[in-house]
């Protein structure tokens, strides 16, 4: 993954997901190495993972996302503190702010005192309602899958209105710094941002609801 707009991060989670109404306390006062973005993961306790509605959401928490598609605390190396006692089974809900967000299919391992999920090597590990899937392929030697792109207005649909606030920003010459309509996230405001949204048109974020 690349981390060419770590320079541009804000330093608290809240600037970064304000337009999710998102309040949490993390924040640092430098970006760890070879961050990627902030993301927020959500934690759901449910019996099953179609029944793992947003109305058994018990936590959710900031982090961040690194090169290697890991998602680690504020101090850029410790897995998520989730704080929340679990009555079922946990499912974790994963939102970044130009993707589609996805959900785990299984209820994560807990080998040690860390749950355990890795994303990356089939469409089928996120939550899917059936014949689309929730990951799209992104390398197939070997077959590597990650969240879809192009997101930019965050309403859980990548649809043509997500080009817009990519027209508006180049129509006003801003071209470079922290922008939910950087969707390729290369640190510039482009019309390759247009492109990546063309590309993954009328894909929809895949949740139980």
């Amino acid at each position: 993954m690349r981390a060419e707009i770590t320079d541009d991060l804000p330093l608290n989670a809240s600037e970064a997901y304000s337009h999710l109404s998102y309040s949490g306390l993390e924040t640092v006062d430098i970006i760890p190495a070879d961050v990627v973005d902030w993301v927020l993961v959500e934690l759901r306790d449910a019996v099953d993972a179609s029944s793992a509605t947003a109305s058994t959401t018990v936590d959710i928490v900031a982090g961040f996302i690194k090169k290697d598609g890991s998602i680690v605390s504020v101090d850029g190396v410790s897995g998520l503190p989730f704080k929340s006692t679990l009555n079922n089974n946990p499912y974790f809900v994963i939102h970044h702010r130009n993707h589609l967000s996805v959900m785990t299919a299984s209820s994560p391992i807990k080998p040690k005192s860390t749950y355990e999920f890795d994303f990356t090597d089939a469409a089928t590990k996120a939550f899917s309602y059936g014949s689309k899937p929730a990951l799209i392929s992104i390398d197939t030697s070997p077959d590597v899958y990650g969240l879809f792109a192009g997101d930019a207005i965050n309403d859980g649909l990548i649809s043509y209105g997500d080009r817009q606030p990519v027209r508006d920003l180049i129509d006003n010459s801003i071209t470079t710094g922290y922008h939910n309509a950087d969707t390729n996230m290369d640190g510039l405001i482009s019309y390759g941002d247009e492109q990546l949204i063309s590309d993954n048109i009328k894909n929809a974020k895949q949740l139980p609801y």
